[in-house]
């Protein structure tokens, strides 16, 4: 019973952050470092993923039109028809993508361990933050992604 308490306290925070700027594993494990919590579910990246895939369920539902727009804008672009605003928008979300791939896939044994300590995930919060707080107070508002 402990178990599926532990999992659905994971869950809500996982759908609480999943829309925050933020590394949401990084709430996650600063949750089960403050409940102490040394389950099965600790450290999983089974359990990590199952949590990600629901929010990714969430999202795919809630907003299946942008999706079905999005995948008509891609065979557009397939099909070598002219570059529309969603068209335009699928291609950076591939460019936007490609980085963080590779550096997934190059990095993926050193996140799996050493990003799982408290502090240092705390830090990182904190840093992206603040730098998220710079990019806001200095950025200017009034580009467009059809421009």
């Amino acid at each position: 019973m402990i178990l599926i308490v532990e999992a659905i306290i994971l869950g809500i925070i996982q759908g609480l952050t999943e829309f925050s700027p933020h590394q949401q594993s990084g709430h996650l494990i600063l949750a089960q470092w403050a409940t102490g919590w040394q389950g099965e579910l600790m450290n999983s990246l089974t359990f990590d993923v199952a949590l990600h895939f629901g929010t990714l369920t969430a999202v795919m539902w809630y907003f299946w039109r942008d999706w079905l727009k999005l995948g008509k804008a891609m065979l557009r672009v397939v099909q070598g028809k002219a570059m529309a605003y969603e068209a335009k928008l699928v291609w950076y979300i591939v460019l936007g993508t490609i980085p963080a791939v590779i550096v997934g896939l190059t990095l993926e044994h050193m996140v799996e361990t050493a990003f799982r300590n408290p502090l240092l995930v705390a830090g990182a919060l904190v840093f992206g933050s603040l730098l998220m707080w710079l990019a806001d107070r200095y950025s200017s508002r009034t580009r467009h992604l059809g421009t």
